[in-house]
């Protein structure tokens, strides 16, 4: 926890399991197949803001061991990100 002295408050106390994650029951158990077969498809989320989409995206790359890409498409420059990723 002393990792996290500095941190913003929605990253200190972000779930990091999925017991703890507050959501769709019905995605919380999909979910729950992902993480225990270590075969996670590719995924696109989407929704309003505030509804765990990021917290859902972190907790499942923190569980399982596997390379990614984060890239949020509510950033400013977010297609300029995409062009350089695709690009390379």
């Amino acid at each position: 926890m002393e990792s996290l002295k500095h941190s913003l408050w929605v990253e200190k106390y972000r779930p990091n399991k999925l017991d703890n994650y507050i959501g769709n029951d019905h995605l919380k158990s999909k979910v729950s197949v992902y993480l225990e077969s270590g075969d996670i498809p590719h995924l696109l989320l989407f929704g309003r803001a505030g509804t765990g989409k990021t917290t859902l995206a972190k907790l499942l790359v923190n569980n399982i061991d596997c390379d990614y890409l984060y890239i949020n498409a509510s950033d400013e420059i977010w297609k300029l990100s995409l062009r350089i990723v695709v690009l390379y």
